[in-house]
């Protein structure tokens, strides 16, 4: 598994009493947690501006990620805003299963589906996808 995680979710991952710590940290412990300098400029550009205090836990979250910094055209029949393009471009150039977002403005369209190779989920899809694997394996 590896899943590419967009500038809100760093963002909102910086808030030290987050819920999406668990979920970090349960990815990191199936595969790589993935994002690219592009994603994480954005995510330190608001963080600063927004909430300077969380920009500490941001910096530790970026030192675990693997970046990606090749970022293909996007496949013209998905249809996302040029300042999006770049995001699905990374997660598809770095070979990940998952690109983790919950930009529900410009990726709504897409929660659920996959673009070459890569599922475009939500915090709460992806939580589930891991609960039903975790449920396949005790089996």
């Amino acid at each position: 598994m590896r899943v590419f995680l967009d500038a809100n979710i760093l963002f909102s991952a910086s808030n030290p009493s987050s819920p999406l710590h668990r979920l970090i940290d349960d990815i990191e412990n199936r595969g790589r947690l993935v994002s690219s300098s592009y994603t994480v400029d954005e995510a330190r550009r608001n963080v600063e501006a927004k909430r300077s205090q969380w920009i500490a836990r941001l910096e530790i979250l970026v030192s675990r990620l693997v970046l990606e910094e090749a970022f293909p055209a996007v496949n013209s029949s998905v249809s996302l805003p040029e300042k999006d393009q770049p995001i699905l471009g990374a997660a598809i150039c770095a070979g990940c299963t998952h690109l983790l977002t919950g930009d529900k403005r410009h990726f709504e369209h897409l929660f659920g589906t996959t673009v070459e190779g890569v599922r475009i989920v939500t915090p709460l899809l992806l939580a589930k996808e891991l609960a039903s694997l975790q449920g396949i394996r005790k089996k």
